[in-house]
């Protein structure tokens, strides 16, 4: 087929443009792909990996009134806490970290005052615990964090009196006035 002057010269000067593109494209690839590398999301378990809290250091101190647990956290991170009871027991679970102290990978002192009977930090699946066993009813606890530091605050509780839910109370509100009534024969 043979195509008029025009088309030729057309397509001469689209296939010539087509390759310089190309050229001039290949040489802006390594900038290009630096690009897009510097902007490449962190992977998922480089992100996981920043957000486990490191437990570096755990302190014990007796106040007035009960126990000062401090934990010292790596890089300032400030873990997130939850609290349970469980029989005497006090449980502070911290999600999403790790212990690394200096001691090995748990933490147990007896005995800190008279109303509190042990003190344990462990590893529990993907975080560590914090258990608190009061000797006579479970310990109490007010949680406060700083750059770096956990702190509980742990008060021994009351222990109730045995007995004291199931025992039945009556309560007079008003005096009723006697009737007479005959007796039957």
């Amino acid at each position: 087929m043979d195509l008029p002057r025009v088309y030729k010269v057309q397509l001469q000067c689209w296939i010539v443009g087509c390759c310089l593109g190309v050229v001039l494209a290949g040489s802006q690839i390594p900038e290009a792909q630096a690009q897009v590398e510097a902007t490449t999301p962190t992977p998922v378990e480089e992100w996981l990996a920043q957000s486990t809290v490191q437990i570096t250091g755990v302190q014990i101190n007796p106040t007035e009134i009960g126990v000062e647990i401090r934990l010292e956290t790596a890089a300032n991170q400030q873990p997130a806490i939850t609290t349970s009871v469980s029989g005497n027991a006090l449980i502070a679970d911290i999600p999403d970290a790790v212990l690394a102290l200096p001691e090995g990978d748990s933490f147990e002192q007896f005995n800190p005052t008279e109303e509190i009977a042990l003190v344990t930090i462990s590893p529990r699946g993907t975080g560590i615990r914090v258990v608190v066993t009061g000797t006579n009813a479970p310990p109490i606890a007010e949680v406060s964090s700083t750059a770096g530091t956990l702190v509980l605050q742990v008060v021994p509780g009351l222990a109730q009196a045995e007995g004291a839910d199931d025992a039945i109370q009556i309560v007079a509100t008003d005096e009723a006035e006697a009737i007479a009534s005959p007796v039957p024969p």
